[in-house]
């Protein structure tokens, strides 16, 4: 066997936007379809053939251009990009969707180029808005050198509430409800959402005395 060559690899990250046209009616563009490509097949177009229309494209950005991997050699790249605060967040409905796709395209020399395609939800925090971090350190003295140190403390803790909201709201949940009882019947019930959880993670259930049997004092 002998070595593989790639003339470049490009990530880039887009936003259709669909719409029934049964169900909304928007306004004619006259702007030409973008999706277009040479004859040589040599144009990234990281939403060729998607339906609807693109209104969200980060700039295209290269992994590695003209790349040589010999038999079972493997080469790993990172890629990392930020969304205009103005981005809209998924959403799929009956009506309209907006959907984020992370397009990586990849060309071997003399040859057509490859879309992969990985769809990803981008999900608005509203819980983040006028976030406060919690200042355990407030009595410890002050030093102007360490500033950025605060700073990146302060990512920190953003990061950790995003994440833990984040986990909150995509992860699956299933009631599961328990009767507590004694001989004379039913004290009341303990719900929670799943059985099982990592260690140090918080458990979080609630009782519900109402429908009980009979009087709990304590």
């Amino acid at each position: 066997s002998c070595s593989e060559t790639l003339a470049w690899a490009s990530a880039q990250i887009h936003c259709q936007f669909h719409a029934s046209d049964s169900r909304v009616q928007l306004p004619a563009s006259e702007e030409p379809p973008q999706d277009v490509q040479a004859g040589n097949e040599t144009v990234f177009i990281p939403n060729r053939g998607e339906r609807g229309q693109c209104i969200l494209s980060t700039p295209p950005k290269i992994l590695f251009c003209d790349l040589r991997l010999d038999p079972g050699e493997t080469k790993s790249y990172s890629y990392s990009e930020t969304l205009p605060l103005s981005a809209p967040p998924s959403f799929r409905g009956q009506s309209v969707k907006y959907v984020y796709k992370l397009t990586i395209g990849c060309q071997r020399v003399n040859c057509p180029i490859q879309l992969l395609r990985l769809p990803f939800r981008v999900l608005l925090l509203h819980a983040l808005q006028g976030f406060q971090p919690l200042q355990e350190d407030e009595v410890a003295p002050s030093n102007p050198f360490l500033e950025d140190d605060e700073m990146s403390k302060k990512d920190s803790r953003l990061l950790d509430s995003a994440v833990e909201i984040l986990m909150s709201v995509t992860s699956r949940r299933t009631l599961h409800q328990y009767n507590i009882s004694n001989t004379r019947g039913r004290v009341g019930t303990f719900c929670i959402f799943k059985t099982v959880y990592k260690i140090g993670e918080d458990v979080i259930g609630t009782f519900n005395f109402s429908d009980g049997e009979i009087p709990c004092l304590q």
